[in-house]
């Protein structure tokens, strides 16, 4: 089937967003939400010709591979993920970048055309840490 595949983030989820009590990056959510939308619209529209389209998160990933983060990067990483550990207590941190890519191919190739317009994590499902 064809594959068409959109970066999203947990960040845009409901749930998340109200039981983890997350309040900060509201422009960056309320736009990967949106984005989460055109993906099932266009699902909608091509699931009949075979097209699987999925927003997916890569999970919180440990992008600082290029430099330390500043002070102020690492309070608000410290402060987030403070938060995320009222749903995820057993969280452990970032996960490395090869990490997220093998695990969201994993997803990718195992998706269907009853897949298709899912907003999903790098796990398969809503578990987004």
């Amino acid at each position: 089937s064809k594959k068409v595949i959109t970066l999203s983030t947990g960040l845009a989820d409901l749930d998340l967003t109200i039981n983890s009590e997350f309040v900060t990056s509201a422009p960056y959510s309320i736009s990967k939400a949106a984005v989460n939308m055109v993906n099932a619209k266009y699902a909608a529209q091509y699931k009949p010709e075979g097209f699987v389209f999925l927003a997916i998160s890569p999970g919180l990933v440990d992008t600082t591979g290029t430099r330390l983060p500043t002070p102020n990067e690492l309070q608000q990483l410290t402060a987030m993920i403070r938060k995320f550990r009222k749903i995820y207590p057993d969280f452990r941190g970032p996960i490395t970048p090869e990490t997220s890519v093998q695990m969201q191919l994993e997803v990718i190739n195992r998706a269907t055309v009853d897949d298709s317009g899912a907003f999903i994590s790098h796990k398969g499902n809503k578990e987004w840490l």
